[in-house]
């Protein structure tokens, strides 16, 4: 399971969900960041379709989205949240 974060300079709301994903990080969970001002950042934001900014995507082992916030800030508890409850669903 990781979170990937779709963000660009200059986005108002960018700064906020880069600070969630940091948080996510400290505590253990992966996650990657894409800058949509690059190349592979836009790719990778092609690939799952992401118009807005800022946007989390969370993503199972096969990278199938179990949650996302587009153009949205999740609270780092939010966040957190989903993770859990997919993992206590992924268990029972």
């Amino acid at each position: 399971m990781k979170f990937k974060l779709f963000w660009k300079e200059g986005c108002p709301m960018c700064p906020a969900a880069k600070n969630v994903i940091h948080q996510l990080i400290c505590s253990g969970y992966q996650a990657m960041e894409y800058d949509l001002e690059t190349t592979e950042g836009l790719a990778e934001a092609a690939f799952y379709a992401v118009l807005s900014t800022p946007t989390i995507i969370l993503l199972d082992e096969q990278d199938n989205s179990i949650a996302e916030w587009r153009g949205k800030v999740p609270t780092f508890e939010e966040a957190q949240a989903a993770a859990s409850a997919w993992q206590t669903a992924k268990v029972s």
